[in-house]
């Protein structure tokens, strides 16, 4: 939240663009946006940006500067919990004598897995970050919060996020170039040259990594949340 507050100033009632549209994800992710993400600033999105501004910003800028992972947030010399207001599920802690929280994921995480596969079929949705529609990296986000991890929202900020590996093992981010410059789809690789993802098409299936043209040539690496 703290890192979309400037463009709280730089948008205004009725605007429609990318930006709002960055604002209503930020602030449905944390339970203070109840309607769709359309990108377009209407009494909901001006309700959600006033509320927030109350409960987290003012309490936000009165505090000193830490880092976790690779993120900036605050911290006031206690002990620290990042979390979603909606559910208060995903959640990170800073010890009061860190600077620095390290998360890790195990090389082969099965249980991840296991998860991703009982999604099959999900269809798509843009934007979507829930089991009745999800878009790429809402699928992975969703899944994530799901072993209590809190990771970014965007395919990109995923990238940048994570670690890159020479070749992927099972449970790895497998990120892939499509509809733009950079990494702009993801997935999981479940091992024997295949991934799990939430596809434009038919949405939450599995696919092949070499072999498909289509992917095989748009692939752009693997990478592994880790310390």
């Amino acid at each position: 939240i703290k890192a979309i507050e400037p463009l709280f100033d730089s948008i205004t009632y009725g605007d429609e663009n990318v930006d709002v549209k960055v604002v209503q994800e930020v602030l449905l992710y944390y339970g203070y946006y109840h309607g769709s993400v359309d990108s377009t600033y209407g009494p909901l999105t001006e309700q959600a940006i006033d509320q927030v501004k109350i409960d987290v910003l003012q309490e936000v800028n009165e505090q000193e500067e830490v880092t976790v992972g690779n993120h900036e947030v605050t911290s006031n010399n206690e002990e620290l919990e990042l979390k979603p207001k909606k559910n208060e599920e995903p959640q990170v802690e800073a010890d009061q004598n860190e600077d620095v929280v390290q998360l890790e994921v195990e090389k082969n995480d099965t249980s991840i897995i296991s998860h991703a596969k009982s999604y099959l079929g999900t269809p798509y949705v843009w934007g979507g970050t829930a089991p009745s529609g999800f878009d790429c990296s809402g699928y992975i986000q969703f899944l994530y919060a799901e072993q209590n991890i809190v990771i970014p929202r965007t395919v990109n900020e995923i990238w940048n996020f994570s670690s890159e590996v020479s070749s992927p093992s099972v449970g790895d981010l497998v990120f892939f170039e499509t509809y733009q410059a950079g990494p702009s789809h993801l997935g999981i690789y479940l091992g024997n040259n295949q991934f799990i993802h939430a596809g434009s098409s038919n949405g939450v299936e599995i696919s092949e990594l070499n072999g498909n043209d289509y992917w095989e040539s748009r692939y752009l690496g693997a990478k592994r949340i880790s310390n």
